[in-house]
Order: C-alpha cells, then structure tokens, then sequence
C-alpha cells in the first residue's frame, strides 16, 4: 500500500486515535513521475488547478474528508497526465477568501486568471505573483487564515 491514497489513509488513522484536540488537517499530496503522470489524492483541501502550458485551465478532483475527523474516511487517487510546461497550482482556502474592505473575497476566478496569466514565469515567480495578486487584492485587511499556494511543473 503506497502512493498517495493509502499514505492520505494511515494519516488519518494516526490522527483519529490521537486523544489530543485540535486533530484535524487538510492536505493535497501528489507524487509527480519523471514521465509526467502525477498520482494525487486530497483530504479536505480545495482541488489545485493544472494550468496547461498553452493556458488550459482544469480543476483536479477532489477527495475525501479532512484528516482526523472520521476513523473510515477513504481518500480516493487520481491521475492526470502532465505535458512540459505544465503545473500544477495547489493552495490553501486562505487565498481563495482573501478579502478586501468592501467584503468580497479574492476567488477562484481571480486565481485562475492570474495563474493563467502568469503562466510563463519560473514556478517560484508564479508563486510571487499569485502572493502579490492576493496583497492587491486585499489591501490593507489583515488575511484571516494562511495564504499558502505551492506551485510543481514538469519540465
């Protein structure tokens, strides 16, 4: 029992028989192989997005429940194929909330337009866009949970 799924499982378990509070969590994990397929499952985590190399956008599956709340959860895996020049987009809940003074929140529209936008840079630039795209976004409101965006493309 390897890949994501089976290892998104024994965390749970470790987590479920933790009599400690708070003991949940939400995570992503992929494994990327060198011929561009990437296993992935989720617990809980809003789904990543693949940004193609020629600015196709798709949304990868989502899974199971967070980590530490159900002793029988499954987390199911998936698989996609990537192409060179093609990343995947993971991020917290944090981005997507972001907020500014009139309320509204930063979204997943505008996350998808500015890594979209932003496509051609180095992973870690992309990474610098999308964390300066949210500071414009929300100005001077304070984030209300983490910011955290990851950013893996095949090459």
């Amino acid at each position: 029992e390897h890949g994501p799924s089976a290892t998104l499982a024994r965390m749970n378990r470790a987590l479920v028989s933790r009599r400690i509070e708070p003991r949940f969590a939400t995570v992503f994990y992929g494994v990327l192989a060198p011929d561009g397929g990437f296993a992935y499952a989720s617990a809980g985590h809003p789904p990543p997005i693949v940004v193609r190399r020629g600015g196709a956008i798709e949304r990868l599956s989502t899974g199971g429940p967070m980590l530490g709340v159900f002793a029988g959860a499954e987390f199911p895996g998936f698989t996609c194929r990537l192409e060179p020049g093609d990343s995947v987009v993971a991020f917290s809940d944090g981005v997507t909330e972001a907020t500014r003074l009139d309320g509204s929140d930063f979204g997943e529209e505008r996350l998808v337009a500015a890594a979209r936008a932003n496509r051609g840079l180095a992973p870690t630039a992309l990474v610098d866009a999308l964390f300066t795209a949210v500071r414009d976004f929300a100005g001077d409101v304070p984030p209300r949970d983490d910011i955290t965006v990851a950013v893996v493309r095949m090459r």
